[in-house]
């Protein structure tokens, strides 16, 4: 039996090929949905498929869903080395079960029809969502053949199964069939991928874990095609029974365009996940438009012909709807490539799911009035319209990075790095390393120097080791354990570049970090502080998930210019860098002696660095209680207010990512119950004197052994 491990690590297919096996299946379950339902018109007239047609559209839904639910797994499972990716995503997946679950008498009561019926095309979309696991292990473990296989059977045994079934077998009939076969190829496909895997319950030692987070193509899913899918439930409601069945047959021609031109060509020429942005946006658009407006004209042109002799019913009016519904899943295609676009390239999703769902309630609002196939079938000409603007309202970036400034030196600037460390045994070595090696063109790191401040295990021997091999490293012990504070001047004091580096040796730099913050002090004299954008490392928990979303709100402040917030790593002028040790907080010291200087701060998006969140919540109280007690004796000794001190701003900060991410509700809130709660304490702790010039290590938010970086 093959481990999981043993098939990631014989060098496994790129992404992009198995992109392309993935975008295979769901082809091949796409057309056997299309196929099944256009037996269902031959069969049962159209008169019928205006019931089972938009039941039939729910596993439409589930099947565009289901791309994204197997992306996420494949990538989960490459990279974790193990099938725990699985789990976690059988879990998320409960909670859309239940809910759709819980939408049937809905559904009914606005299909007229019995709550048997729709709760089998519920539970048949959510089988064919839940296949998609399965199937995302198998392609893992390279057996495409077999997906194919299966799901090619599961399609010709629906045919089969509804060709021999009773001329009068009704919906229920008709939806049973393909729930029943979907339900055993799950199962088959299951019980494979476990007998050729074995279940690893955690990552293998070996894995990058600190390389950076992946970006998930998180695609529009559902509403990709809800907009479309939603035009059969209003003709049922408000056409005849034979005339909703053929508009039916039409959505779904224009759904296939989403699916392919829009869903399926983004899925291939966008970049594998977590690998670099460089597949031609231009080449996949182009390939997206050529392919969206092939089918259109198919659907426009041979659909009335070819149709009505396929199904060997006369389909009245179906060329009347088939134009502007395949134009309207043209734009919809391009409109659906362009997110998936801005998503690579490390902006939200968010603005489409919002655009779509406005563009849903406008045409729901609409269809109270459309009494004709030709009026319903204009409805989502309103819906695009009304996307492009909520889309234009809503596209608010997320933050302004992954763009390097061209920068014309004719020598490098040399720049000190000074990295601050107690009982950092375990990841200075990797920090050094990440200093040492950076990407550099317009700077040079001229030294390396390391304050290890009282350190009590084998830190100082990890550094003596790495200097042996590099003569940029020099290690300057502290005796007694005054603060980090400090250290950054005793660091400056030594320095000799007049600019510096001051990090942690819990932070990670990426590759170009120190350029990028260095840049900006020889594009403009005045810029004499820089921060970068600070990306917490993935950790399961709540904790984690708040301390993710602070940052969140920290960056996304600093990228839309309504504060700077500088932190983790900063780069400052030695020269300006002259401060009093009145505080703990070291970043809002150096702010505040540059600023009195005459200097400006500037956030620097581009210049990325890694850190590491608390998984108590102790321990994560005491450390925003630590930092606000710090940043409110810097105001009241300096007047000078920290970026993050300005409750108001900060508040008005988090009602607008509330807005933004509504889906992120629950850790907002509960990131502002803590912060309240930290805060309270802090200012108590200021009102007594205290200075937090030291404080215990956060614990929890040490790396553990599978999460040390590789050297």
């Amino acid at each position: 039996m093959k481990s999981i491990q043993g098939l990631v690590n014989q060098s496994p297919a790129p992404a992009v090929p198995r992109t392309s096996r993935l975008l295979s299946s769901l082809a091949v379950s796409g057309i056997g949905i299309l196929a099944y339902c256009l037996l269902v018109v031959r069969v049962h007239g159209p008169t019928e498929f205006s019931v089972t047609g938009p039941l039939f559209s729910l596993s439409i839904l589930a099947l565009a869903s289901s791309l994204w639910v197997a992306r996420v797994t494949i990538d989960g499972v490459t990279q974790a080395n193990s099938l725990e990716p699985v789990a976690r995503q059988v879990r998320a997946l409960r909670v859309r079960v239940l809910i759709s679950l819980l939408m049937t008498p809905v559904l009914a009561a606005f299909l007229n029809v019995g709550s048997m019926n729709v709760l089998l095309g519920v539970v048949l979309a959510n089988a064919i969502l839940l296949e998609a696991i399965p199937i995302a292990v198998l392609l893992v473990s390279r057996r495409f053949g077999i997906v194919l296989a299966i799901l090619t059977v599961q399609g010709a045994s629906a045919l089969l199964f509804l060709e021999l079934a009773p001329s009068n077998a009704g919906i229920a009939t008709s939806l049973s069939i393909p729930l029943l076969v979907s339900l055993v190829g799950t199962v088959i496909m299951t019980v494979i991928a476990l007998w050729l895997n074995s279940l690893s319950p955690a990552p293998a030692p070996d894995i990058d874990l600190w390389s950076p987070r992946p970006i998930h193509l998180r695609p529009p899913g559902a509403s990709v095609c809800a907009p479309i899918i939603l035009t059969m439930f209003q003709a049922r409601h408000v056409l005849s029974a034979e005339s909703a069945g053929v508009f039916s047959c039409a959505a779904f021609i224009g759904i296939c365009v989403v699916l392919v031109g829009g869903l399926g060509i983004a899925a291939w020429a966008l970049p594998p996940v977590g690998a670099e942005k460089s597949l031609g946006k231009t080449r996949g658009f182009e390939a997206s438009l050529l392919v969206s407006a092939a089918l259109a004209g198919t659907g426009i042109w041979l659909g009335p012909l070819i149709l009505p002799r396929i199904v060997g019913n006369p389909l009245n009016g179906l060329f009347e709807v088939l134009v502007p519904l395949c134009l309207i899943g043209l734009g919809w295609s391009l409109m659906t490539f362009g997110s998936w676009v801005r998503v690579a390239n490390g902006g939200s999703g968010y603005p489409f799911v919002v655009a779509s769902g406005t563009a849903v309630l406008v045409e729901l609002f609409l269809g109270i009035w459309a009494h004709s196939s030709s009026v319903v079938s204009l409805l989502p000409v309103a819906g695009v319209l009304v996307f492009l603007l909520a889309f234009m309202v809503t596209s608010i970036p997320d933050h302004l990075d992954d763009v390097e400034v061209p920068l014309l030196v004719a020598s490098q600037t040399p720049v000190s790095v000074g990295v601050l460390a107690y009982n950092e045994e375990l990841t200075i070595t990797s920090s050094l390393h990440a200093f040492l090696n950076q990407s550099t063109s317009a700077t040079r790191i001229a030294e390396v120097i390391v304050i290890s401040s009282a350190s009590t295990d084998g830190t100082d021997d990890a550094i003596r080791r790495v200097a042996a091999t590099e003569d940029r490293v020099r290690l300057i012990t502290e005796e007694e354990k005054l603060g980090k504070v400090f250290s950054v001047a005793h660091f400056l004091k030594e320095a000799s570049s007049s600019i510096c580096i001051v990090a942690s040796a819990d932070v990670t730099p990426a590759q170009n970090c120190v350029e990028q913050l260095v840049i900006p002090m020889l594009l403009d004299e005045k810029v004499s502080m820089t921060g970068p954008r600070v990306v917490p490392r993935y950790r399961k928990g709540f904790v984690p998930l708040m301390h993710r979303y602070l940052w969140t709100l920290h960056n996304h402040s600093n990228a839309l210019g309504e504060s700077t917030k500088l932190g983790e790593i900063v780069a400052v002028r030695r020269d300006l860098a002259n401060f009093e040790p009145i505080a703990g907080c070291d970043e809002v010291l150096l702010e505040a002696s540059v600023i009195d200087a005459g200097g400006t701060l500037q956030y620097a998006p581009a210049a990325v660095v890694y850190n590491l969140s608390p998984t108590n919540l102790m321990e994560y109280v005491q450390h925003r209680r630590r930092i606000h007690a710090q940043h409110l004796m810097t105001e009241n000794v300096l007047g000078y207010r920290a970026a993050t001190a300005n409750t108001s701003k900060v508040a008005l900060t988090l009602v607008t990512e509330v807005l933004r991410q509504p889906y992120l509700f629950a850790p907002a809130i509960a990131c502002a119950v803590t912060e309240t709660w930290g805060r309270a304490l802090g200012r108590r702790d200021m009102l007594r004197g205290e200075t937090k010039l030291t404080w215990h290590p956060t614990h929890s938010a040490r790396a553990t052994n599978q999460e040390l970086p590789k050297t």
